[in-house]
């Protein structure tokens, strides 16, 4: 492989920021707040508190207990309809009221989207792509970063200092080089089966459509067949019958 001396090395910068924002902080804000447009931010916790009085008591149930225990986990009224059976066990209520609950909760309106009602939007899948294409180029910018680097200190090896009475500084940043870009293959084969399962996810929607239109198909077919065998059947009487007539 043929190295140029000439390439100025890779540049990284830091500053006070790169913990806490990213370059894509604007755009993971916006989804992660996803709420319908008719939804407004909740309010404060005497009014949630008033209005899960009021809701639970129309449905049957004035458990203050049970309302102290959703403001407790800051449960919104309209993060009632996301409740599961689980969460409501949890909350000590037996099966008949979980069931009677849950059927009451379905029926409000303007409630907030669930967990899984938000991984299924389009928004969610794109969202999660993007996160995986980023994170990719991110690793194979850092992988080749490190063989640059590690490319460069082999070709114009630096003024050693020596360490203790045998090593030298080199040695250990060769050495430090070598383990980065090994915990880059690690990183890379998750990177790898995360591929995969959004590879074999989307196997599974075309296997999907596929089987649905299958039947249409074999009909077809069945159809075609049949209209051949007629088709060569009646030609075979037309020529019978040619040769009886000469």
């Amino acid at each position: 492989m043929d190295i140029s001396v000439n390439v100025p090395a890779v540049q990284f910068e830091s500053n006070k920021e790169f913990q806490t924002k990213g370059i894509l902080n604007d755009g993971d804000s916006g989804f992660l707040r996803y709420r319908h447009k008719f939804v407004q931010p909740k309010g404060n916790t005497q009014a949630n508190r008033e209005i899960l009085t009021t809701l639970l008591s129309t449905s049957g149930d004035n458990s203050s207990d049970f309302v102290e225990k959703l403001i407790a986990e800051d449960i919104s009224y309209r993060d009632l309809a996301s409740l599961t059976q689980e969460d409501l066990e949890l909350m000590g209520f037996n099966k008949r009221k979980q069931q009677e609950l849950l059927s009451f909760f379905a029926q409000l309106p303007n409630q907030d989207p669930s967990y899984a009602q938000i991984c299924q939007l389009k928004e969610a899948y794109a969202y999660n792509r993007k996160i995986v294409s980023n994170a990719n180029h991110h690793l194979e910018t850092m992988r080749s970063a490190l063989a640059a680097t590690n490319y460069k200190l082999q070709i114009m090896p630096p003024v050693d200092v020596i360490v203790g009475e045998k090593y030298f500084a080199s040695r250990f940043v060769l050495e430090a080089l070598n383990e980065l870009y090994s915990a880059t293959d690690d990183v890379e084969k998750e990177m790898e089966e995360i591929e995969q399962m959004i590879l074999k996810k989307n196997q599974q929607n075309s296997t999907a459509i596929k089987a649905h239109k299958k039947p249409q198909n074999k009909i077809w077919r069945t159809s075609y067949f049949l209209w051949s065998s007629i088709t060569s059947l009646g030609i075979c009487i037309a020529l019978y019958y040619w040769k009886l007539r000469k």
